[in-house]
């Protein structure tokens, strides 16, 4: 049980950055529930700044990876 808690919380940290560095929600080009239908059925990577680096990509990969 925490350790599902924890990789949540892990998840919702990937996402908060994802958002911060872009200013838009993670996959905010679809509407929520395709957005959603999309992430719990196939592997999905949002859409990150192409000038972000390595070290900071990796992280949010790790955080987002299921």
């Amino acid at each position: 049980m925490i350790a599902n808690l924890l990789r949540l919380l892990y998840r919702s940290l990937g996402c908060t950055v994802v958002e911060m560095l872009t200013t838009k929600p993670p996959w905010a080009e679809f509407e929520p529930m395709a957005a959603l239908f999309k992430i719990a059925t196939q592997p999905t990577e949002p859409s990150l700044p192409h000038d972000l680096c390595e070290d900071a990509r990796e992280f949010i990969q790790s955080t987002l990876t299921k």
